[in-house]
């Protein structure tokens, strides 16, 4: 477990972020998080703790729900800035939900064409004498579900591509060591916004002038839904629609 932390800078005045050591586990249940991680961190008192970030597994929550516990029973006043788990992981997550809730397996469909060529030297020579073509599909990531644009583009899923693309700015933004935190309330809203308009009514939308009421339309329900004339599946997928 690599322990990083990020401080005010007294010096040049910027929130600055620095490697501080290295925890070395057998096993790494919430118990043996903890324990290493107060080891790791002996010299600084537990005091000048705001947040302690995760990265996504769910022992991490037990690991906090502990670390606060150790807290408490130590009379330390002040308490951690609970700010969830890894916002990366969140929307990564919540893409490959929606895109199992459809029943596509476009995932599938994507790693098959890749495998149809990788390690095949006859079928892609065979493919660029057919086709002329030397344009090969990429590798899909089953981890990083939104980072698969430029897969579903070149194999012309225009619709997954279109939604992914959405998430995507979001990833990039706040996959920094920047203090972004003030940021992410916003543009989370920003994000949902975007996404539920494709295919809530657009009534419902604009009576949701807060993060409160849009988290409150129920999604599930099918009298919230667009018909399926409006819905918005991206230009690519709607040019290609036209055409057909």
């Amino acid at each position: 477990m690599d322990i990083v932390v990020r401080y005010w800078n007294l010096n040049d005045h910027i929130v600055s972020t620095r490697y501080f050591g290295s925890a070395f586990m057998g096993h790494a249940t919430s118990d043996d998080l903890l324990a290493s991680f107060r080891s790791a961190l002996a010299a600084v008192p537990l005091s000048s703790l705001l947040p302690v970030s995760m990265d996504g597994p769910t022992v991490n929550w037990t690991f906090l729900d502990l670390l606060e516990k150790c807290m408490e029973t130590e009379h330390i006043l002040s308490k951690l800035i609970n700010m969830g788990s890894c916002g990366l992981h969140v929307v990564h997550g919540a893409f490959q939900s929606g895109h199992k809730a459809s029943g596509w397996s476009v995932n599938a469909y994507l790693r098959a064409m890749f495998g149809t060529f990788k390690d095949s030297p006859a079928r892609r020579a065979d493919f660029c004498a057919i086709t002329g073509k030397k344009t090969f599909p990429l590798k899909f990531c089953q981890v990083r579900w939104v980072e698969n644009v430029t897969v579903a583009q070149r194999a012309l899923i225009s619709f997954f591509a279109s939604v992914a693309s959405v998430c995507e700015p979001f990833l990039k933004q706040y996959q920094t060591t920047e203090p972004m935190a003030p940021f992410m309330y916003d543009d989370m809203e920003h994000l949902l916004r975007q996404l539920m308009k494709r295919f809530v009514k657009k009534s419902l939308i604009k009576e949701a002038d807060s993060v409160a009421k849009l988290v409150k339309i129920d999604v599930s329900c099918k009298d919230n839904w667009c018909s399926y004339k409006e819905v918005d599946v991206g230009i690519a997928a709607t040019k290609v629609g036209t055409v057909v």
